[in-house]
């Protein structure tokens, strides 16, 4: 009884944007700082962080450079990090048993051969990459032909992967860039590009060149790709683009530029597909699948599509008014970063014309409902929450969508005629939050006070189940780098808008913090025994 009445008397007195201000800076931890030594090599310390993930138990994995050498640092299951090298460390993604796969490099002959590995507690296993033989569609290895250099293009959680290499014939012959799908230590060829694309005519083949979107994989190896495509019946502009589904490990044409679009009663057909390699498509473990695309014959006019349960719908059409703004228009051109997540639901950027948008211009990111509404998540112009009058300049088209409908994107705001960068995420109240700004004050330990000059997040869009790293996970914790104004970084995980409230994050300690007079947050992970070895 009298803590409760103790309570309510601190609560009475106690203002709302105190409390915020509280919850805000204290729902981070400090994973890593750059300048730590290394605890079992005294004489080395981390480096700046390069490439970071987080996983759905809120674990990270990051890459740092360490004289001249690339360290993979991941936590274990009680939050301890180790490190293990490695050479070119990049595209880091967790397994859900905990297990890292990542591109990196082998020295060989004092010449770097680039492969992808998996990183199994403390020891490496090479999945693909030199010296491994090519592989045909059945799994069997092609006489002859070896693989010259692979990296690692997408990674499910759930155990399924999608690996890049460049593949050669030992005799001298052309080499070729496949896609090859992976399971455990196993290979299978997907896609050939150069080679025949499955549902049209011979000769039709995928594009050779780069002119394709990164593919996505879920947790039952289902695999999505957009390719542009050459020779056979190819004509440009008309029929030169295509979407491919994989069923059962077979990849099927899914729809073709010129193709009539289901359900359109004008008889409409679609236009240009996805071609870039970091947006336009997404896939989730339902096998939903969504995507851009254009009309045939019609410049201006583009289109957000998602199938879901092999039903095609729009979400959204350039020129139809932006959700989120009183008149502003959908620009037709501008429709270029998606994901849908676990739910079905699709996120988005845009950009927007006229009436209210603040910029001739203005980008933005909108996101689907539960109930089937697209609504706003920000814009150029709008007051970037946390700050006094700042408001949000040009956005990225990158962001990250959970299975909660939330949002979480980095994005450059002006305060007093001063560009700044920070982390701002949408919350399941569909509220925009501050995860962390420039100016922030992060206690590292007693007498340690950095202030954030710059807050990073993880800048490739993805839905969490299309196999592209996220650091942005379903319970809502972001994983985000920030730089201090002394020159050094920190890996930092924030529960801010993390669903449920975090163990630890109580109401009490929330208010005692607010009446310290200093914000202050908890103090960086401790390492585990650091093993360096070398694949």
């Amino acid at each position: 009884m009298r803590l409760n009445v103790f309570l309510a008397c601190v609560l009475s007195v106690l203002t709302t944007s105190a409390v915020a201000a509280a919850t805000r800076q204290n729902d981070l931890r400090v994973v890593a700082l750059s300048g730590e030594k290394i605890p079992g090599d005294p004489d080395h310390e981390i480096g700046v962080m390069q490439s970071w993930v987080l996983n759905e138990q809120g674990h990270v994995a990051f890459s740092s450079v360490v004289q001249d050498h690339a360290v993979v640092f991941s936590e274990s299951s009680t939050g301890e990090l180790g490190a293990v090298a490695t050479n070119k460390a990049s595209n880091l993604s967790f397994m859900s048993d905990g297990r890292l796969v990542f591109s990196g490099a082998r020295t060989e002959e004092k010449q770097q051969k680039e492969i992808v590995l998996r990183l199994d507690d403390t020891s490496f296993t090479t999945l693909a990459g030199p010296p491994a033989a090519a592989w045909d569609s059945d799994g069997f290895a092609i006489p002859g032909w070896s693989q010259r250099r692979a990296a690692l293009w997408a990674a499910n959680p759930a155990g399924p992967y999608l690996v890049n290499a460049l593949v050669a014939n030992e005799s001298g012959g052309p080499s070729n860039f496949v896609t090859y799908a992976g399971v455990d230590d196993s290979l299978r060829l997907l896609i050939h590009h150069g080679g025949q694309a499955p549902g049209t005519p011979a000769g039709t083949n995928f594009t050779s060149s780069s002119a394709f979107t990164l593919p996505r994989i879920n947790s039952s190896g289902a695999v999505v790709i957009g390719s542009k495509l050459e020779g056979g019946d190819t004509k440009e502009a008309l029929n030169d683009t295509g979407i491919w589904l994989s069923d059962a490990g077979q990849l099927d044409l899914l729809y073709r530029q010129g193709d009539l679009i289901p359900g359109d009663a004008a008889g409409k057909r679609f236009g240009p597909l996805p071609t870039n390699f970091l947006s336009g498509i997404s896939l989730n473990d339902m096998g939903d699948v969504a995507f851009t695309s254009g009309v045939l014959n019609n410049p201006n006019a583009n289109v957000v599509f998602v199938r879901r349960e092999s039903q095609l719908e729009r979400v959204a059409e350039a020129y139809q008014i932006a959700p989120g703004t009183s008149s502003a228009l959908f620009n037709n051109q501008d429709f270029r970063s998606l994901a849908i997540n676990a739910a079905g639901h699709v996120a988005f950027s845009g950009g927007a014309f006229g009436g209210d948008a603040d910029l001739p211009r203005s980008t933005g990111i909108w996101a689907e409902t539960s109930d089937g509404d697209v609504e706003l998540i920000a814009i150029d112009g709008q007051r970037a929450p946390g700050t006094d009058d700042g408001t949000f300049d040009v956005f990225g088209v990158q962001f990250q969508f959970n299975a909660r409908n939330q949002v979480a994107f980095a994005a450059d705001y002006w305060v007093d005629a001063e560009p700044r960068h920070g982390v701002f995420a949408f919350d399941v109240d569909h509220e925009l939050k501050p995860i962390l700004l420039p100016g922030d004050e992060v206690s590292i330990g007693v007498g340690d006070i950095r202030v954030v000059s710059r807050a990073d997040f993880l800048s490739r869009t993805g839905g969490n189940q299309d196999g592209l790293a996220s650091s942005f996970n379903e319970s809502g914790q972001l994983l985000l780098r920030a730089e201090f104004t002394d020159g050094s970084f920190g890996m930092l995980v924030s529960n801010h808008v993390a669903v449920p409230e975090p163990v630890g994050i109580s109401m009490l300690t929330i208010i005692l913090m607010a009446t310290a007079g200093r914000q202050t947050i908890a103090s960086s992970a401790k390492f585990a025994a650091t093993v360096i070895s070398s694949p």
